[in-house]
């Protein structure tokens, strides 16, 4: 039974991550839109793109550090 949710959970629990990231990034940057400094765009081209770096970044490292694929 492990094994035919195992592969929900994962896509779960990645999901849960990224809105998770997501959120923290908007509640981080919502002053800045607010004044006026950067535009909405530009957030969310930032937040995506923070986004995908924080949680592709540390599986590369890994890769390196063992020598095989995750």
């Amino acid at each position: 039974m492990e094994k035919l949710f195992g592969g929900l959970m994962i896509i779960t629990a990645c999901a849960m991550a990224f809105a998770h990231g997501s959120n923290d990034v908007a509640n981080a940057m919502g002053t800045s839109v607010g004044s006026g400094a950067i535009t909405c765009y530009l957030h969310l081209f930032l937040q995506q793109f923070l986004n995908f770096l924080v949680h592709s970044l540390p599986e590369v490292m890994l890769q390196k550090q063992s020598g095989k694929a995750l």
